[in-house]
């Protein structure tokens, strides 16, 4: 035999010894975990704690500018407010009118159904429209402020 041939039935030897191995690890491991979900009786689920960790940034943003232009540091604190804004304009419509729009109009009570449902439907979305036309204007300042924040960027003054 050729030391090539005898690496072989060895190396399949090894194989099969590790799988075993492992399956009987995997065995353990469940056998265990079965045993620890059978001892852990939860009476009551309302102990149950949820944690949500959200990191939170606690530097400002003219502390995190600093090229060492004060021209160049208030234009990038500016836009970067005005980023920041947008992400907080985007997540309260998100939140707060998508949801609002798109129930809109859904009958679940059943007013279409009387006299003078319609009207009922609306006269209860009008003081959501009239945020959402808070909201919108408040939409064009910012977008307004950004498009000039970009043009005084490029202007040849």
């Amino acid at each position: 035999m050729t030391v090539g041939s005898m690496e072989r039935p060895t190396g399949d030897i090894a194989c099969t010894s590790q799988l075993k191995r492992y399956g009987q690890f995997i065995e353990d491991l469940q056998n265990r975990l079965r045993r620890t979900e059978e001892s852990m009786e939860i009476v009551d689920r309302s102990y149950i704690v949820q944690c949500q960790s959200i990191p939170t940034e606690s530097a400002s943003l003219s502390e995190l500018v600093r090229s060492g232009n004060d021209v160049i540091d208030k234009t990038l604190v500016v836009l970067a407010s005005l980023c920041s804004e947008v992400d907080a304009l985007k997540a309260e419509a998100e939140c707060k009118f998508y949801p609002a729009l798109l129930a809109y109009g859904e009958d679940v009570q059943g007013y279409l159904t009387q006299e003078g449902g319609a009207l009922r439907l609306i006269g209860q979305m009008l003081p959501c429209l009239q945020e959402l036309s808070v909201f919108i204007n408040r939409c064009y300042e910012v977008c307004r402020n950004v498009v000039l924040q970009m043009a005084s960027l490029f202007s040849n003054q």
